[in-house]
């Protein structure tokens, strides 16, 4: 006797059919890492995240190609040399030796690659092996590379100021600056000592009291004094402005003290 036949089930019946417009949309791949760069274990977790990730409605690829205007670090910190202060030729090289010294394994990484806890990171490695002056130079020139940037892109924030707002902070100066009563005998017994001329050590006495060098010191001619309006002017400065300043109590000892010996000199002349 025969039987009907049994009929034959449907295939894929059990789970919902996709819309048609997913159906249809293609496979997109994402490159985790190079062959070699990563083991398998960090590849899966890797992976895993970007799932994750998708599923909350995140477009990875959409990031890749936003990543690829983002500068690198090597790209921001010419930035930020070339738009910054007018600096000296000493100081640029100072801050090309930090940056690749301590931080040249990140200069082709994106900005918006570096977050708070490589910063973290890094900040004890290099305080660890340079110690503790070299590792705030790192981390301050890294938050002032950014701080351009973090303008010019919304999203960018400044991993060393989200670092600090953390409760981070760079390490305390172990240097004690000491006061004026403790410094200034020091240097007038120096002075006294090792410089026998009076002039000289006048000399070098206006440049303590006033910060000036010591060839504008001795560059300082009577008429820039003013002993009625007890004033300095120094036309020639470092800036290009010329500049006033009061004659305190420890100048006018040491002007009256030049003046007197001048006039003295012009009196023995003539006679």
């Amino acid at each position: 006797m025969n039987s009907a036949p049994r009929p034959r089930p449907f295939r894929g019946a059990g789970r919902p059919r996709r819309a048609p417009e997913v159906e249809k949309a293609p496979n997109r791949r994402i490159v985790i890492a190079r062959h070699g760069l990563v083991t398998p274990d960090q590849a899966r977790r890797r992976a895993r995240e970007i799932l994750s990730r998708v599923a909350l409605g995140d477009d990875p690829h959409a990031e890749r190609a936003r990543s690829r205007t983002m500068p690198t670090l090597r790209r921001a910190f010419e930035d930020y040399l070339a738009v910054g202060a007018r600096r000296r030729d000493s100081t640029i090289a100072n801050y090309r030796r930090a940056l690749h010294k301590d931080l040249g394994d990140w200069l082709d990484r994106p900005l918006d690659d570096i977050d708070r806890r490589d910063v973290e990171q890094r900040f004890h490695q290099i305080t660890g092996r340079a110690g503790w002056v070299q590792a705030n130079i790192a981390v301050k020139l890294l938050g002032a590379i950014y701080r351009r940037p973090c303008l010019d892109f919304d999203d960018l924030r400044n991993p060393v100021q989200l670092w600090r707002a953390g409760g981070r902070r760079l390490h305390p100066s172990r240097r004690r600056i000491q006061p004026p009563a403790e410094v200034l005998p020091c240097w007038h017994r120096g002075f006294e000592t090792a410089v026998r001329n009076p002039v000289v050590r006048d000399a070098f006495r206006f440049g303590l009291y006033t910060g000036m060098r010591l060839t504008e010191v001795v560059a300082l001619a009577w008429s820039q004094v003013d002993m009625a309006a007890m004033t300095v002017r120094i036309d020639d400065t470092k800036r290009g402005e010329p500049l006033e300043f009061p004659v305190t109590r420890q100048l006018a000892a040491i002007l009256e003290r030049r003046l007197a010996e001048r006039e003295q000199f012009a009196g023995e002349a003539r006679g």
